[in-house]
């Protein structure tokens, strides 16, 4: 058993590259692009939770009109439709258009909840306003 956790261990770390000249003392390594927000941890886990409740691989078929059903039900429907709204702005990410997502939720009570989820255009920045317009809104407001 520690033979086996040792070996696991050790795949994990990459052998060294004899192949690339070690970096001169006092350089700091080159850095590297961040990871995009789609390949988060978070992210791949709502992907692989929302295949399990497509497949049901979670657990044995369950009549949907009952408590664990309509639940499985509910689930499989929203991480689903999530699903398709964080690929497409994953999709729009890639090629060059992001957006962001805009949640309002319409009705939200004891027991339900109606949700709108759109990906919209980012909002650009206020513009920079100039030292000259500065100085008219100034005079304008008797500063």
């Amino acid at each position: 058993m520690v033979t086996r956790a040792l070996h696991a261990r050790t795949r994990l770390v990459a052998p060294p590259d004899h192949n690339q000249p070690e970096a001169p003392a006092g350089v700091p390594p080159p850095a590297t692009a961040p990871r995009p927000w789609y390949e988060a941890p978070e992210f791949r886990a709502l992907s692989e939770l929302r295949l399990a409740f497509m497949k049901g691989a979670s657990a044995p078929a369950v009549a949907i009109r009952t408590p664990e059903g309509g639940a499985r039900e509910a689930a499989r429907w929203v991480l689903y439709e999530l699903g398709h709204v964080l690929d497409e702005l994953a999709h729009r990410t890639r090629h060059g258009s992001p957006g962001w997502c805009v949640v309002r939720a319409s009705e939200h009570g004891p027991g339900r909840v109606v949700l709108d989820i759109a990906i919209e255009p980012i909002p650009d920045p206020a513009p920079a306003r100039s030292a000259e317009a500065r100085e008219i809104e100034g005079i304008s407001q008797g500063r």
